[in-house]
């Protein structure tokens, strides 16, 4: 594999204020005017203005470190923390336990979302997990997976149908 030189870019930016202030170590940006960033303490922030102004949408989190936020089709906002999963469908103002179903010794490591909605975790036991109905319940998947596996790293859904896991 050959790397590919990228095409020189101008660059521009300004620090934005924001409410409180944390170590912010996750964004997901769905348009060019909504975007969320989620960091330590359980803060999320939310802006609706392309960053311009952003408030606080973290009631309802732990105060363990958000370090992934993933939308799904409905709508709803997914943000890991602490190891577990929790969901808000009110851009931010409520947030709900959404891996209270999960064995007590499974630390989510990481999520993903497919084009379907359907959510998929994977935990430092090895565990694949789907949910399609916002978490409130969750089907461990096995299929094509090797008997000896202990731990899972990461995940990504592409389609409905394909689902890759480390």
């Amino acid at each position: 594999v050959q790397p590919v030189p990228l095409p020189a870019q101008k660059a521009s930016g300004k620090q934005a204020a924001v409410p409180g202030s944390a170590d912010l170590t996750a964004v997901y940006v769905p348009s060019d005017r909504n975007g969320w960033a989620g960091g330590h303490d359980g803060v999320v922030l939310a802006t609706t203005d392309g960053g311009e102004t952003w408030v606080a949408a973290s009631t309802g989190l732990p105060r363990d470190s958000v370090w992934k936020l993933i939308a799904v089709s409905s709508g709803a906002i997914y943000a890991a923390a602490g190891g577990d999963l929790y969901r808000t469908t009110d851009a931010g103002l409520t947030w709900t336990h959404a891996t209270a179903n999960w064995g007590a010794a499974d630390y989510l490591e990481d999520v993903a979302a497919d084009a379907s909605g359907a959510v998929y975790g994977v935990t430092d036991s090895g565990a694949v997990n789907k949910s399609t109905d916002g978490g409130a319940t969750w089907a461990e998947l096995r299929a094509g997976l090797p008997a000896n596996v202990n731990y899972a790293y990461a995940i990504a859904a592409d389609s409905e149908s394909t689902v890759y896991v480390s």
